[in-house]
C-alpha cells in the first residue's frame, strides 16, 4: 500500500490563508446568500478532505432544512433540499450552540465525541483557551449518524444577532482526525459566514422595503387620486388584496358625525351573510376592532408574526425605516397583533404580555373557538385565515380592513419518513427522501406582511379622516355643533330658496321663531352639561313635531327657527306650533351620572310666527316678524304663540327704542333714586326709607315707568349693573343723611333674581359697605317671595351669610308667592312686607282683611316685624292699626321722593314739624 505523503506545513499554512482570502473576497463581492453558501461549502470540504458538508439552516417553526452542500464524487447520499424534523436537535444542544458556542466532532467507531467550547457559559465572553470536553455518543445518535452512512461529524454552530441561524455539518465515511489550526480556521470561515449572513440581511430587508413602499405608494396614490370616494375605497381594497396576496376583503368604514351612514366594499371571496348583516357590525367583530391598547409595544408584533425569536435589537437593527412607510405619524401609532381569543398565530409559546392589539391575525378560522358562532358564514368559500387591521389611533376607530387568505395545499420534502407514533424512539433507518402533503391551512401571515398591512392601514386611515374633517367643516359651517340642527346660515338659505319656490307656484309658507321659557335658570342652577343636554333633547322632539320638508334650525343659545313649506293657511302653521307646545310639555327626564337618579325638567317655550307673503317677501323681514310675534307672546305670559300683526310690530318697534336707549341710560347718568319713607304706625315716625329706581330719559322725554323698563333690564342682563349701582347709591346716601346729624335708620334695597344668584352677591354688598361707609346694620336687604322659593337651599345660605353680618332682611311680596309656610321658618329674615294687592281692596274686601290678619299674627308669631304696603286712605290705616301691624308705606304719608326732599322730610321729622300727616296716627 503506498501513503501518500503529507504537504509540507508552509504549504498548508498558505493554503489557509488563499482559503480565508477567497472566502473574504467572496463575500465582499457577492451580493447573494446563496452563492456565497455554497462557495463556503464547497471551499471548506475540500480542505477538510470530507466526503460531505452541508449547511442547515433553521426555519422558523424549529424544523431546519439543508440549503448548501458539496460532495465528492458520490461519496455520500445528498440531502440537498431535505427538511429534518425539530427533534433531531435536542433542546439542550441548541442551547449549547448558542449559550457557548460549542463545536461537536463525533468519531462513531469509538461512540466518543469531542466537545469545543468557545464562549464562557456565565458572562458569554470568549475563552482566551478553548475549553475542551471528551464524553461518549449517546447510541441513538450512533445509529443516527450510521444510517447516513457518516463514520465521522463535526457540527459548528452557525450564529446571527446571538441567535442560531444554522449548522454546518461536516460528515466523512471513515474515522478523521482534526488539528487545532484546522478548527480554528472553520471557525474563522463560520464567522465570515456570519457576517455575510447579516449582509444578505441587511440587503433583503431593504429590497423588501423598497418593494413595500411601492406598493404602500401605489395605494397612497389611488387615495389621493382625482376620483369619487367610493370609488377610491373600492379601487384601493382591490390593490390590498392582490399586494397582501389574499383571496377577497372587506374595507368597512363607520358612520360619521355629519350623519353620513356606516359604508362597505367587497372584493373577491366573502362569507355567506344575509342582506341585513354586516360582519363588521356584529358583537365579535365590534370587540375585535374596539380592543386597541395603545400602550402596546409595536415591535412586539413583528416576533410573534412568525413566530420567530428574533430578539429586539434584531428588528432594531433590520434597517427598516418607518419613517418612509409610515409618514408623519410614525411614531404616534402602535402596530399589532391582539392577544387572548382572536389570534391564532404559529407558536402560541412565544407569547408573553407584551402583545398588540391594534391588527388582529386568525390563523385558522375552523380552529377558532372566538368564531364558533359565525363560522357558518365561511363555510362553501375558499376562506381560511384573516387579518384585521383595525382603522384608528388613540380611542378613535373609522373602520376596519379584513383581508382573506384561502386554503392552500402544502409540500415538505422530509430527510427520511417520520414515524409519528409517540411509542416509537428509535431514529430513523433511512434518510430517503419523503414527501409530505398537508391540506387545510392558509399561507402564514409573515413580518413583512405585517408591516405591509399597517402601513396601508395608517394610510387609509389618514385619507378617511382627511375627508371626514373636510366634510367636517363644511358640514359645521352650516351646521350647529352642539345638536347637529342647521344654522342660521343654512336655514337662511333653504328660506331664501323656499320664498323663491312660493312666489313661483303662488304658495305660502310660515317662519316659526321658538324661544324656550327659563332655560337660562336651568343653565344657571344645574350647570351648562345639562343644559346641553336639554338642548339636545329639545332639538329631538323639535324634528318629530315636523314634515320631511320642513326645517328645524339652531338660531343660536336657546333660540330655534322653524321653516314650515308650502302651508295653505294660517291655521296649518298654528297647529305645528300647538303641536310644538303640547310635545314640550312632557317633561324631560335625565339620569345623572353619577348617582343615578332621574331627574325631570319641565321646559315651556315662546312661539312666533310669520307667514309668507302677508308677513314678508324676502328673509329678514319674515325672521323680524317671527321675532317680534315671539316676545309677543312672552309678554302675554309664556308658553304660548302668537301669529304676527301689525300692531305687534308697532310694540316690537317701542321695545327696540327702549332697549337702545336702557343701555346709554347707566354711562349717561340717567337714573335716579327716589326714597320712600315707611312709618311706625305706633308713633308716626318715620323708621325707614325704600330706594326706588327712577329713569329720567333724554331722548324719550321724561321719567319711564319701572314696568317697562325693570322687565326689560332683566332680560337684557343690564339688571346686574343697575342693580349694583342702586345699592351703592342708596348706601351713600344714607351715610350722607348720618353725617349731616340725622338720626341712623336703615335703607331698603331691592335686589332683583339675577342679583340674587349671583355668587358674588355678598361679596360685593360687603364691598360697597367699606366705600361707603354705612354699617351693615342700617342696610335692609328685600327680596321677594318667588325669588326665595327658586332654590330655598341656596336662599337660605346667602341669607344667612347676610344675616350673619347684621345685614336686615326683608320679604317683599309676601303672600303673592306660594311659598311654603314650613320653608319660612327656616329663612332668617327680619320682616315681612305685605303685598299692595291686599291693601288696596281690605276695607271692601273680608277676604283681604282676613289675609292680611293671618299675615300679621303668622309674622308676630315668627318674632318678625310686619309692615303694609301701598297705604293710601285713612280707612286702610285704621284697619292695619288694628291687626296690630307694625309700620306702613305708601301715598298717605309720602310718595316716593328726591333725596333732597327726603332730606327735607327727614329733617322735619326730626325738628318735629311733621304737620298734617301725623293728626292721622295720633
Amino acid at each position: 500500500m503506498v501513503r501518500r505523503k503529507s504537504p509540507p506545513s508552509n504549504f498548508k499554512t498558505l493554503n489557509r490563508e488563499n482559503l480565508l482570502n477567497r472566502i473574504t473576497t467572496r463575500i465582499r463581492q457577492s451580493l447573494e446568500l446563496q452563492e456565497i453558501l455554497d462557495t463556503t461549502a464547497r471551499e471548506i470540504r475540500s480542505f477538510l478532505e470530507m466526503d460531505r458538508v452541508k449547511i442547515y439552516r433553521f426555519l422558523p417553526d424549529g424544523n431546519g432544512e439543508v440549503i448548501a452542500e458539496s460532495i465528492v464524487n458520490g461519496a455520500l447520499p445528498s440531502l440537498l433540499g431535505l427538511c429534518f424534523p425539530a427533534s433531531d436537535i435536542p433542546a439542550h444542544t441548541r442551547e449549547m450552540f448558542i449559550k457557548v458556542r460549542q463545536r461537536v466532532i463525533v468519531d462513531v467507531v469509538s461512540a466518543q465525541k469531542t466537545l469545543h467550547q468557545l464562549d464562557n457559559p456565565n458572562t458569554g465572553d470568549s475563552l482566551a483557551i478553548e475549553d475542551v470536553r471528551y464524553a461518549p455518543v449517546d447510541p441513538c445518535h450512533i445509529e443516527y449518524l450510521t444510517a447516513m452512512g457518516v463514520c465521522s461529524s463535526l457540527v459548528v454552530p452557525i450564529l446571527h444577532h446571538n441567535q442560531l441561524w444554522g449548522l454546518l455539518a461536516c460528515h466523512h465515511r471513515t474515522p478523521k482526525t482534526h488539528s487545532e489550526t484546522d478548527l480554528k480556521i472553520v471557525q474563522l470561515l463560520v464567522d465570515q459566514v456570519s457576517i455575510a449572513i447579516a449582509q444578505a440581511d441587511l440587503l433583503a430587508r431593504a429590497r423588501q422595503q423598497a418593494e413595500d413602499e411601492a406598493k404602500v405608494n401605489q395605494v397612497s396614490y389611488l387615495l389621493h387620486a382625482p376620483m369619487e370616494s367610493t370609488e377610491i375605497r373600492q379601487t384601493v381594497l382591490e390593490e390590498v388584496v392582490k399586494v397582501l396576496e389574499g383571496c377577497g376583503g372587506r374595507l368597512y368604514i363607520t358612520a360619521d358625525p355629519t350623519g353620513q351612514p356606516a359604508q362597505i366594499y367587497t372584493y373577491g371571496s366573502q362569507p355567506r351573510l344575509e342582506a341585513s348583516c354586516l360582519l363588521e357590525e356584529t358583537n365579535l367583530w365590534q370587540r375585535i376592532i374596539g380592543s386597541w391598547n395603545p400602550m402596546s409595544d409595536w415591535k412586539a408584533l413583528l416576533s410573534y408574526a412568525n413566530a420567530s425569536r428574533v430578539s429586539q435589537e434584531n428588528s432594531t437593527a433590520s434597517g427598516f425605516s418607518r419613517s418612509l412607510l409610515f409618514p408623519d405619524v410614525a411614531d404616534d401609532f402602535d402596530l399589532g397583533v391582539p392577544a387572548g381569543p382572536y389570534c391564532s398565530l404559529t407558536h402560541p409559546s412565544t407569547l408573553h404580555h407584551h402583545l398588540i392589539s391594534h391588527l388582529h391575525i386568525i390563523k385558522d378560522i375552523y380552529n377558532e373557538p372566538q368564531l364558533e358562532s359565525a363560522v357558518g358564514a365561511f363555510q362553501d368559500t375558499s376562506i381560511r385565515s384573516l387579518l384585521i387591521v383595525p382603522l384608528r389611533y388613540q380611542q378613535q376607530c373609522i373602520g376596519c380592513i379584513s383581508i382573506f387568505r384561502p386554503e392552500i395545499e402544502t409540500e415538505t420534502l422530509w430527510a427520511g419518513r417520520q414515524d409519528r407514533d409517540c411509542r416509537n424512539y428509535r431514529p430513523r433507518a433511512s434518510f430517503e427522501a419523503w414527501r409530505e402533503t398537508i391540506r387545510g391551512q392558509a399561507k402564514p401571515w409573515t413580518e413583512d406582511d405585517i408591516r405591509l398591512a399597517v402601513a396601508i392601514g395608517i394610510h387609509l386611515y389618514l385619507a378617511v379622516m382627511q375627508k371626514r374633517v373636510e366634510e367636517m367643516i363644511r358640514h359645521q359651517a352650516s351646521h350647529d355643533l352642539l345638536t347637529g340642527l342647521p344654522n342660521r346660515v343654512l336655514f337662511c338659505d333653504r328660506l331664501t330658496l323656499s320664498l323663491a319656490q312660493t312666489q313661483r307656484y303662488g304658495q305660502k309658507l310660515a317662519v316659526i321663531f321658538l324661544d324656550l321659557d327659563g332655560f337660562k335658570t336651568i343653565n344657571d342652577t344645574l350647570g351648562h352639561a345639562e343644559g346641553d343636554r336639554l338642548l339636545k333633547s329639545v332639538s329631538s322632539r323639535l324634528k318629530h313635531c315636523l314634515g320631511p320638508d320642513d326645517l328645524v334650525a339652531r338660531w343660536g343659545g336657546d333660540e330655534f327657527t322653524i321653516l314650515v313649506s308650502a302651508i295653505s293657511s294660517s291655521e296649518d302653521a298654528a297647529r305645528i306650533a300647538q303641536k310644538i307646545l303640547n310635545t314640550l310639555s312632557t317633561p324631560f327626564q335625565f339620569e345623572e351620572d353619577r348617582t343615578h337618579q332621574i331627574t325631570s325638567l319641565h321646559v315651556k317655550a315662546s312661539l312666533g310666527i310669520a307667514i309668507a307673503p302677508y308677513d314678508g317677501e324676502d328673509v329678514d323681514t319674515l325672521l323680524k316678524n317671527a321675532d317680534a310675534a315671539m316676545y309677543r307672546a312672552k309678554q302675554q305670559g309664556r308658553n304660548n304663540y302668537q301669529l304676527y300683526t301689525s300692531a305687534i310690530g308697532t310694540k316690537i318697534l317701542e321695545r327696540l327704542v327702549l332697549e337702545n336707549n336702557l343701555y346709554k341710560a347707566l354711562d349717561g347718568h340717567e337714573f335716579l333714586l327716589h326714597y320712600q319713607p315707611q312709618i311706625n304706625l305706633e308713633n308716626g315716625q318715620i323708621v325707614g326709607m325704600e330706594a326706588l329706581l327712577r329713569w329720567q330719559s333724554q331722548e324719550l322725554g321724561g321719567l319711564v315707568s319701572p314696568l317697562q323698563f325693570i322687565p326689560l333690564a332683566e332680560e337684557t342682563g343690564l339688571i346686574s349693573p343697575i342693580g349694583e349701582w342702586v345699592l351703592r347709591t342708596a348706601c351713600a346716601q344714607n351715610r350722607a343723611w348720618q353725617l349731616a346729624g340725622l338720626p341712623p335708620l336703615p335703607i331698603a334695597v331691592n335686589l332683583s333674581a339675577r342679583q340674587f344668584q349671583n355668587k358674588n352677591l355678598v361679596s360685593t354688598i360687603n364691598q360697597i359697605l367699606k366705600e361707603t361707609g354705612l354699617e351693615s346694620q342700617y342696610l335692609e336687604i328685600e327680596i321677594t317671595e318667588s325669588i326665595a322659593i327658586q332654590d330655598m337651599n341656596f336662599t337660605i345660605e346667602v341669607l344667612h351669610h347676610l344675616r350673619n353680618q347684621n345685614i336686615q332682611i326683608a320679604m317683599d311680596d309676601f303672600g303673592t308667592g306660594y311659598s311654603s309656610l314650613g320653608a319660612l321658618k327656616h329663612l332668617p329674615i327680619n320682616k315681612l312686607k305685605i303685598d299692595r294687592v291686599f291693601v288696596r281692596d281690605l276695607v271692601i274686601d273680608s277676604n283681604d282683611a282676613a289675609i292680611i290678619r293671618a299675615i300679621v299674627a303668622l309674622g308676630h308669631g315668627l318674632k318678625l316685624k310686619v309692615i303694609a304696603e301701598g297705604v293710601e286712605n285713612l280707612e286702610q290705616l285704621q284697619f292695619l292699626k288694628s291687626a296690630k301691624c307694625d309700620a306702613m308705606q305708601g301715598y298717605l304719608f309720602s310718595k316716593p321722593l328726591s333725596a333732597e326732599a327726603a332730606t327735607r322730610l327727614y329733617q322735619c321729622q326730626y325738628a318735629g314739624k311733621l304737620g298734617q300727616n301725623s293728626v292721622a296716627f295720633s
